[in-house]
């Protein structure tokens, strides 16, 4: 990903990555595409499968909104849950940016 999609995700998980691979995994049992991530933080790399779910979460809903067309109606269904007070409150001051066309 590139230097502002970091920064993104970085205000949104309350971490500083220094580095993010993406990988899209298509056709997964027909549900589509799935984003796996590689992370580097703290000079420790892990990925998705590594993540706390909070983590995970925040960074497959900043995948998705890059993804969703802008005209589109996004539902998410308990954005609390699993996710700290700070990026609550960042994914919601991210989803008031998106909507004014920041994003």
């Amino acid at each position: 990903l590139c230097k502002e999609d970091i920064d993104e995700i970085n205000y949104l998980v309350g971490r500083q990555y220094k580095t993010i691979a993406l990988v899209e995994i298509e056709d997964m049992n027909d549900l589509g595409t799935i984003p796996y991530f590689i992370v580097t933080a703290e000079g420790v790399t892990y990925d998705s499968c590594k993540m706390g779910m909070g983590e995970y979460c925040l960074m497959y809903i900043y995948w998705f909104l890059k993804q969703v067309r802008r005209d589109s109606i996004i539902l998410i269904e308990e954005p609390e849950s699993f996710v700290a007070i700070k990026s609550q409150r960042n994914l919601m001051n991210f989803l008031t940016a998106s909507r004014k066309g920041n994003l």
